[in-house]
């Protein structure tokens, strides 16, 4: 099953370019209900899969399990999805792990060439951004993690896709 919510990097603040995407990462770092360990312990006991990512124009949280665990995985998806935590403590190591990324992607000349390239063609527009900045992972906040999530998370910006052997 995959929750799709129709909104991506087009939707980012100008000043937070990226910020959907850590919205995104941030998704399985614990809910207000649970810890991202205890999720994590209970989604590999049942030999199921989480994940969460977003592109330019969709973010996309996803479970994949046997069908006779489907109830579970869903609530689980439904919960990470529904009440993320965003705390700050996981989001200091976020933040950290994104910078050393960046730094990394710096020196790749496929990344510089990829973002010279949207950049050139479709300038100011929000596809022009390909990821985020150094300069912007600092500046994110908890508090502007939680606006994205209220705005864009909501039924009428979604649909779930599932397949597999159930009802």
């Amino acid at each position: 099953a995959t929750l799709v919510i129709r909104s991506g990097g087009e939707s980012d603040p100008a000043r937070l370019p990226g910020l959907a995407g850590l919205v995104a990462q941030m998704l399985k770092e614990g809910t207000t209900k649970r810890s991202s360990a205890e999720i994590a312990e209970q989604i590999e006991f049942l030999g199921a899969d989480l994940w969460a990512s977003s592109d330019e124009e969709n973010t996309y949280v996803g479970v994949r399990a046997l069908a006779e665990h489907f109830d579970v995985v869903l609530a689980i998806l439904a919960e990470v999805a529904g009440t993320p935590a965003f705390s700050n403590k996981e989001l200091e190591k976020l933040k950290r792990r994104e910078l050393d990324r960046l730094a990394l992607s710096e020196r790749e000349p496929r990344y510089i060439a990829r973002r010279t390239f949207y950049r050139q063609l479709y300038g100011k527009h929000p596809y022009g951004t390909v990821d985020t900045t150094p300069q912007a992972v600092k500046r994110v906040r908890r508090q502007d993690m939680l606006r994205w999530h209220r705005e864009h998370f909501v039924g009428k910006n979604s649909f779930l896709v599932v397949a597999g052997d159930i009802d």
